[in-house]
């Protein structure tokens, strides 16, 4: 295997809880990229998507030509 034409990993983390607002629950979350420090809080799934879709396009340009539709298994509608 040559690891010399290897990119690094990319790393994530999620977290996710639920706060509840009025008589309702909502579900909110943070994802952060380790390598840089960049982070987005949520409250919607497609932002996170986006976000991790953003910043793999930007470290790995032309790997992904798309959105999250053209990641292996992707779909444009994520479901939580």
């Amino acid at each position: 295997m040559d690891t010399h034409s290897r990119t690094p990993p990319d790393l994530f983390t999620v977290r996710v809880w639920a706060e509840r607002v009025d008589d309702a629950v909502e579900w909110r979350g943070k994802v952060q990229h380790l390598p840089s420090g960049e982070a987005r809080y949520f409250r919607e799934w497609a932002v996170l998507v986006g976000f991790m879709v953003d910043v793999l396009t930007r470290s790995r340009p032309g790997d992904l030509a798309g959105g999250p539709g053209d990641l292996p298994g992707g779909s444009d509608s994520p479901r939580p």
